[in-house]
């Protein structure tokens, strides 16, 4: 006879049920124990990645924003040929409405070419890592561009020097510092602006822009390339540099000329007859700041947190 089936909890079985329920029992209370682990980490992480994104959207400061033209390290604007001799380009290169791109060789763009639909490319044994784009319309960043400009030499210069040909601190006010200047012309000096990440530093120079020797225009204090915009207004070859020169931030020469050795970190935007790049001369991109991207970082690791706390309680 089936013991088993004939009584549904016979001595041996009862004892088998037993067993098996103080191993749900454990199980259980292990897997709620993980569970609890598993919740404290997340919450953990949550109020981290929460706290470091609010923080990181605090800190990050002001920066002077291109629009259209801020995915380009370099922009050729209309109608400028874009010489490209002997360079290294750390970001992307932008050619604009009628211009046209010369990328000899041994130049390497390590980045993406992008190029107007009226654009040309004349020569292109230099090389580049990313993708050429072709048949864009970069009509918009040009226009944003020079609106930036016209934008920046009207504004009530907050300081105004004459001609800057040796070393020059400028202090700033903790916002906008706009700084009318009548030319730069420095051999082995520096131009140092300082400041906090808030302050933005709108440089209107009226004719050109030459460095010569080791000479450079850096900022100090926490304020980066992007916090400076190196407006130049004048015509013909308005800025020129040299081997061992170095410019941080954003140089913007709409209607000159420019011809540049030496290392630059932010961007380079001209139209005029020439943007060159030559003699081994370095352009470093800096990364936009990420404040709303940090911010929203915060904002979805508290809105995480949430959620998973009103799952856990339901």
């Amino acid at each position: 006879m089936n013991l088993i089936a004939a009584n549904p909890n016979p001595p041996h079985a009862r004892k088998v049920w037993g067993a098996v329920l103080f191993k749900i029992t454990v199980n259980n209370r292990n897997k709620n124990l993980n569970n609890m682990k598993t919740w404290k980490r997340f919450k953990g992480f949550a109020i981290g990645m929460a706290t470091l994104g609010l923080l990181c959207a605090a800190v990050n400061g002001a920066s002077i924003y291109t629009d259209g033209a801020a995915p380009y390290t370099v922009f050729g604007l209309s109608n400028v040929t874009v010489n490209l001799s002997n360079t290294k380009i750390y970001g992307n290169v932008g050619v604009g409405p009628g211009a046209d791109l010369k990328l000899m060789a041994p130049t390497t763009v390590y980045g993406n070419i992008y190029l107007d639909a009226t654009a040309t490319e004349s020569a292109s044994a230099g090389t580049y890592t990313g993708t050429k784009y072709t048949g864009l319309n970069l009509v918009p960043a040009v226009q944003y561009v020079l609106l930036l400009s016209s934008t920046s030499a009207g504004m009530t210069p907050t300081a105004t020097y004459g001609a800057v040909n040796s070393d020059l601190t400028i202090n700033g006010n903790g916002g906008v510092n706009v700084i009318d200047i009548s030319s730069i012309d420095l051999n082995n000096f520096n131009l140092t602006l300082n400041g906090g990440v808030n302050d933005l530093f709108y440089i209107n120079v009226a004719s050109s822009v030459t460095l010569t020797g080791t000479a450079s225009i850096i900022e100090t204090g926490g304020a980066g390339p992007l916090n400076v915009l190196l407006n130049v207004l004048g015509t013909g070859t308005s800025v020129s540099t040299h081997v061992g020169d170095q410019i941080n931030g954003i140089i913007l020469d709409p209607q000159g000329s420019v011809n540049l050795d030496g290392t630059f970190n932010g961007q380079i935007i001209a139209g005029g007859v020439q943007l060159g790049l030559l003699s081994g001369a370095v352009v470093n991109s800096v990364p936009e700041p990420t404040t709303a991207g940090c911010f929203l970082l915060g904002l979805g690791a508290l809105a995480c947190f949430q959620r998973f706390t009103q799952n856990r309680r339901s």
